[in-house]
């Protein structure tokens, strides 16, 4: 029996089309009228000069030539640019009804102004006469400002370059990507406190900005007034113990907290109680490295920070 010849391929017959090619061909087709019809834009305008109106503060009053309120406009964004971070280190404005730092302040007119030339320019490229179109759009413009640049850009910069910190009063800027490898005795430190209960000691959660008096492998020897780092004396503090040693493990360092404690009934009197509160406090200081929050500036911008 002969093997059977397969049958030819009709040249009529199309070839049998993926499952995605409606997508395919949806995107194919809005891609043309985006970028080769661009239909939705007046003919002296591009696609690149409309997104740059959203993303540079005044460009929208460049789409018709006017280049006078653009140079306004960019030059009080600068303007509101310094005084916010100048205005960082400033501590909130509280009153009986809100409570807001004078930084914000300037950071909302940077908002305010690069909204208003977006808004221009989408309301001079859709020719919107109305008055209730143009507030509904300056209403659109300055939410997508908000929630997909300005927000965006400050999580950012937090994380990156300078985290603003409240402590105790205090406002201080701190360098959050500082590497722990270059930390030395005797430079502060912000570093995260996980609350904990032990033995009738309950230690809230928070932040801790102290020097580091110990590093990985130094030995810590505890004394009457005093404690000793490698030999080194130095002045006892609260709640530290009067005897005993410790050695500073790998990855951690010795700070000794300073917290405010509150103490219930005649629990002072109780020398057992007194004893677990000086182990509590030994626990929290051998931070681990991972806490680790940020190395404060010594100096913001023009000013010298002072630590609390």
């Amino acid at each position: 029996m002969r093997d059977e010849e397969p049958e030819p391929t009709s040249l009529y017959y199309p070839p049998r089309a993926p499952f995605f090619s409606p997508l395919r061909n949806g995107w194919q087709s809005f891609r043309r009228q985006l970028f080769a019809k661009r239909s939705f834009l007046p003919k002296n305008l591009s696609l690149g000069k409309l997104l740059l109106g959203f993303w540079i503060p005044g460009y929208g009053y460049c789409i018709n030539g006017t280049a006078a309120p653009a140079r306004w406009v960019l030059g009080a964004w600068f303007l509101g640019l310094f005084t916010f971070l100048a205005l960082l280190t400033e501590p909130p404005i509280r009153s009986a009804a809100f409570e807001i730092a004078p930084a914000y302040l300037a950071f909302g007119l940077m908002i305010s102004l690069h909204a208003t030339s977006a808004t221009h320019m989408v309301a001079m490229v859709w020719q919107m006469v109305e008055f209730s179109r143009r507030v509904l759009v300056g209403v659109l413009v300055t939410a997508f400002m908000i929630l997909f640049v300005y927000f965006p850009a400050w999580e950012l910069v937090q994380r990156r370059w300078f985290l603003p910190v409240d402590f105790n009063g205090t406002r201080l800027i701190v360098y959050p990507r500082a590497d722990v490898a270059t930390i030395r005795r005797g430079e502060t430190v912000l570093y995260r406190i996980r609350g904990s209960y032990d033995s009738g000691v309950a230690v809230g959660e928070g932040y801790g900005l102290q020097p580091v008096l110990g590093l990985p492998d130094d030995q810590i020897r505890f004394d009457k007034k005093v404690f000793w780092v490698n030999g080194e004396r130095q002045p006892s503090r609260p709640e530290m113990p009067t005897e005993g040693e410790v050695v500073v493990t790998a990855r951690h360092w010795f700070i000794w907290p300073e917290l405010h404690t509150t103490i219930y009934g005649n629990a002072d009197r109780n020398e057992n109680v007194l004893a677990q509160r000086q182990q509590a406090f030994l626990k929290l200081s051998l931070v681990a490295q991972e806490k680790f929050v940020g190395r404060p500036y010594e100096r913001w911008l023009f000013w010298k920070q002072s630590l609390p």
